[in-house]
């Protein structure tokens, strides 16, 4: 009757010489239910718009208050009807982010896997102890952002990207279920990534300030995976509501999961400028040119890329709170957190990177064999002063090239740019270097 009712004095309204900028005929006002005729016949009706259409669709205010009235009065089905109805009778263009739904995660997954397995070859060809613990650690990191790549095609499949009245409501569950995993592995990339960077400080550094922090930041950042991953997974109970009541018929209760997300990625944030400026005044000490050291301390610091991206994400989840269109707004705060996890992937993966290229292609950082020398020692050297080196066997001296090296604030001159490692069983000339009470017996390469 409603449906007649307000048919009836549409036509009449336009018979008396009322402008409409569509053809009222076109209309299927029985495709809404009473609750949407209610809303658009309370809201329209009293504007000053009148039936004038063009004035209707171009007017924000009717839309939001258009909009309020539906949620308020109508069931989450029903007002997104009676919402897809109005815009489309409006001719507002539906959206569609399909596309880059999966097309930035399988760029990133690919970047952040490239990447690790550059940092694993450094390993195997610059360092001769091969994989650590770290590199166990963000070996499982990458595993994890594969996940995503799946879940990326089957979001986009199901509807993702588009507009919530504009896809089937079956596949609702389907897209937060799918959601609700992502969470769960985003939350365990993050922490884990920033604890095998921690575990690569305790090895390059000696400083008993860096290693209590290291300690006490692989702490936080496990804490901090223990309880978001428990909130994660019991944000709702039973779990199965997370994606299930969508619609408000499934009885189950639900925390705050806006308050849960901005806490998650204000704590992740302060954990990222902790673990970034923890190693760089010790960095800035190094007894190295100022381009190295001004090289070295932007590569570490390239990490606050990370932390701008956690602050862009903390702006979208005020468009995740506050949303009506949860299938396409979702969309922005999913692919930065998809963009986070990979780039701390592959800032974590950096340095051993850059020791890989200038291993095999000094010139591209600028380096060459010649200049650049590596100083590797037994672990029991690093604790002692290094007072003499001397030329020994069969190797003449050289003239004095000038070139000061430090080792330990001992200054001593070489002859030749040279590299310096451990004898094992060679016949290859070797130096004493007297340190203590125990000399240590180490062979000279000339790296010319």
């Amino acid at each position: 009757m409603l449906v007649l009712s307000l048919s009836a004095w549409t036509f009449g309204a336009l018979g008396m010489g009322v402008l409409a900028a569509i053809d009222v005929s076109s209309l299927n006002l029985t495709a809404l239910p009473d609750c949407g005729l209610a809303c658009l016949s309370e809201v329209i009706l009293a504007s000053q718009c009148g039936l004038d259409f063009d004035c209707v669709c171009a007017n924000t205010t009717i839309a939001a208050d258009v909009e309020a009235c539906l949620r308020d009065g109508c069931s989450v089905r029903d007002a997104l009807i009676s919402g897809k109805w109005s815009k489309d009778s409006c001719g507002i263009a539906p959206h569609d982010k399909s596309l880059v739904v999966w097309l930035v995660p399988l760029v990133a997954v690919i970047l952040s896997t490239i990447f690790y397995a550059l940092s694993i070859a450094s390993r195997l060809v610059v360092r001769t102890k091969g994989i650590d613990l770290g590199d166990i650690i963000m070996g499982g990191c990458v595993l994890c952002t594969v996940p995503f790549l799946w879940t990326a095609f089957q979001l986009a499949e199901d509807g993702l990207g588009k507009d919530l009245w504009n896809i089937p409501y079956d596949n609702i569950p389907s897209i937060l279920n799918l959601y609700w995993w992502d969470e769960l592995f985003y939350a365990a990339i993050l922490p884990w990534t920033k604890i095998s960077i921690l575990l690569f400080y305790l090895k390059v550094f000696p400083s008993g300030l860096i290693i209590v922090g290291s300690h006490a930041l692989i702490l936080s950042n496990f804490a901090y995976f223990i309880a978001f991953e428990f909130a994660t997974i019991f944000q709702c109970f039973p779990i199965d509501g997370a994606w299930r009541n969508w619609d408000g018929s499934y009885d189950a209760y639900c925390g705050n999961i806006h308050a849960q997300s901005w806490a998650s990625a204000g704590i992740n944030i302060f954990l990222d400028i902790a673990v970034i400026v923890l190693p760089l005044p010790e960095l800035a000490k190094l007894s190295i040119s100022l381009r190295k050291k001004i090289q070295i301390m932007g590569m570490f610091s390239l990490g606050f890329f990370i932390t701008i991206i956690s602050i862009i994400r903390l702006k979208s989840l005020v468009v995740f709170a506050n949303t009506t269109n949860a299938t396409y707004d979702y969309v922005e705060p999913g692919l930065l957190s998809i963009m986070e996890a990979a780039a701390g992937i592959v800032c974590s993966c950096l340095p051993a990177v850059r020791a890989l290229f200038s291993k095999l292609v000094p010139s591209l950082l600028g380096t060459t064999n010649n200049a650049s020398t590596h100083l590797y020692s037994n672990s029991a050297s690093s604790h002692h002063h290094f007072s003499r080196i001397e030329p020994t066997g069969n190797r003449s001296r050289q003239a004095p090239a000038e070139t000061e090296w430090t080792v330990h604030n001992t200054t001593f001159k070489a002859s030749a740019p040279v590299e310096l490692r451990p004898v094992e069983n060679t016949s290859l000339s070797w130096v004493d270097l007297n340190y203590g009470k125990e000399p240590t017996r180490m062979q000279i390469h000339n790296t010319v």
